[in-house]
């Protein structure tokens, strides 16, 4: 396995699967690329694993969490996995079959340095993802949003925008292709309305 054929798989992945643009794919790399040598990765949404092939590609050594209620999307992850690795054992890597919201509030550690969410892209459902999941992430931890800015995209989801722009406030830190990157906390307005 080598880094640079999984980035290129993923690159290919997305050309052909229409579900991400370059661009994003770029933007995940090097946003990916200012993680922690080892860092933790929860990924909402497994797709067709071309994220996952990202992140791998840039910091091999994660540990990362994928989190999928439907089983053929993480299946087809596997397999991308697979095909690019030749032995996606080598990878510190676990797949739940449940509802992103439900694994947030299941999963309790506060250790995740990057946040993917690209699940539900409903408003209701990227905002639930993001109120459930900020309390495992570390302090300067990441979260990037897939199909934030789909106007251009294949198909568009107006829902995740709003949802990022309430919970998570207007301003990106990086933004590119459908993508935007966020830090890990919640806007000033909507903490206040949390504490209310």
């Amino acid at each position: 396995m080598t880094t640079d054929n999984m980035l290129a798989d993923a690159y290919a992945l997305a050309h052909t699967r229409r579900m991400a643009c370059p661009d994003d794919i770029a933007l995940l790399a090097a946003v990916t690329d200012t993680l922690p040598d080892v860092p933790t990765v929860v990924q909402l949404g497994a797709g067709s694993g071309t994220m996952s092939l990202v992140v791998y590609a840039i910091r091999p050594q994660c540990f990362m969490i994928t989190v999928d209620h439907d089983q053929q999307n993480l299946n087809w992850e596997a397999k991308a996995l697979a095909n690019s690795t030749g032995d996606p054992t080598i990878l510190e890597h676990v797949q739940l079959h449940t509802p992103s919201k439900r694994a947030g509030e299941n999963y309790r550690a506060v250790n995740v340095d990057l946040l993917i969410v690209d699940a539900d892209q409903s408003y209701p459902g990227v905002k639930n993802d993001l109120i459930a999941w900020m309390p495992n992430m570390k302090k300067e931890g990441l979260i990037f949003v897939h199909d934030y800015d789909g106007t251009t995209a294949p198909e568009s989801y107006p829902g995740v925008k709003q949802a990022c722009d309430e919970v998570l406030g207007k301003r990106p830190k990086y933004r590119r292709g459908w993508s935007g990157v966020f830090n890990a906390r919640f806007s000033k307005a909507f903490a206040d309305q949390l504490s209310q």
